[in-house]
């Protein structure tokens, strides 16, 4: 350590580049609000000592960092300020140099005027070490240059301890927050105010809505009596649009071909459902005629699986069969005719002539 400066109960240390350490962080990919916290992540992996003390230089979002171990300036008087000996040198925009330092030799390479990379040797460096250092530092190959011997100059961009930083940045974080409070009173107080308005409009609405129920309570009450009477009338007037199965049963009895027997019979509206038995001999497509002959039943169809017969579906085109129609009703033909005895009808339970 050397002191380069007097003040005012204030005395400025050059720190030796053989007692520090240099790392340079790019973090202009990270929002400016967000460096300060980067750098310090980036530092605590870093400590090149086991207890170390930063000095950062600031630039177009980059840092210059030196270090030194911490023990190292117990001795200092508490305003001492520090200068790390290699931000004091003249900068370089651009290239490579060696430079001879109070203790010892140090490689810098330059890129747009910030210190992008530097190696400190005890003596003079071998051409190996150059090479080295060149190499580490991304730098095309180049032949090691005569030691410079660089006159000191105070730097353009401040140096700072890096626990001044935190200090620097957190008065506008302070400011920054007591902003973001009194925003965030202020939208409070909106909020407060427009769900008190909202919540008295909801209860306006609801006093509306039961002075509207009261007044509707009669046609309500209207509307459900209807509602009664209409299942009244749908209940008495759906069986005279229905078929009778009588009349049904009569002229399936009249359809089927001599030795079919009616096993089980089901009409729902204008489907009905048949299961019959039937002779060997009797093809399929004669049974299907002989039924949809008569111009009632239509779209007759086999029904598949069905055991102990033949399972047929088919629709009934009408109320009544075609006969009926032309004036001869069911009734009159079962009191006049006989059925023939050669379709004997099976009456399937609970259905009462």
């Amino acid at each position: 350590m050397t002191a380069v400066e007097q003040g005012r109960g204030t005395q400025a240390v050059l720190l030796a580049r053989s007692l520090s350490r240099y790392r340079f962080f790019d973090l202009r990919g990270i929002p400016p609000q967000e460096r300060i916290a980067a750098l310090h992540s980036q530092l605590a992996a870093w400590q090149p000592f086991p207890e170390s003390r930063f000095w950062v230089q600031w630039r177009d979002g980059c840092a210059s960092v030196h270090a030194c171990a911490r023990d190292s300036l117990d001795d200092l008087p508490q305003r001492t300020v520090i200068w790390p000996e290699a931000s004091l040198h003249v900068p370089l925009e651009k290239g490579l140099r060696l430079v001879s330092c109070v203790e010892g030799f140090e490689g810098q390479c330059w890129v747009d005027g910030l210190l992008r990379a530097s190696q400190w040797w005890p003596t003079t460096p071998t051409i190996a070490d150059w090479v080295s250092f060149v190499r580490a530092s991304g730098s095309p190959s180049a032949p090691m240059p005569t030691a410079q011997s660089l006159r000191w100059q105070t730097p353009k961009n401040r140096v700072q301890p890096l626990e001044r930083l935190g200090q620097v940045a957190l008065a506008p974080a302070r400011m920054l927050g007591s902003a973001v409070l009194a925003a965030l009173l202020g939208l409070a107080a909106f909020a407060a105010h427009a769900f008190w308005d909202a919540q008295q409009a909801a209860e306006a609405a609801a006093e509306n809505l039961r002075a509207l129920r009261v007044k509707l309570e009669p046609v309500t009450k209207a509307r459900g009596r209807a509602a009664h009477i209409r299942a009244d009338l749908e209940a008495v007037v759906k069986p005279l649009w229905s078929p009778l199965p009588l009349d049904v049963l009569e002229h399936l009895a009249r359809q089927l071909p001599k030795g079919v027997v009616l096993r089980e019979f089901d009409l729902q509206g204008l489907e009905c459902h048949v299961l019959l038995e039937t002779p060997p001999d009797l093809a399929r497509s004669e049974l299907f005629k002989a039924l949809e002959s008569g111009e009632w039943f239509t779209s007759v169809t086999e029904q598949a699986g069905a055991r102990g017969g033949i399972a047929l579906q088919f629709r009934l085109n009408g109320l009544r069969s075609p006969a009926a129609t032309q004036g001869v009703t069911g009734v009159a033909r079962r009191s006049t005719d006989d059925v023939p005895s050669s379709a004997p009808v099976a009456i399937p339970p609970g259905l009462k002539k």
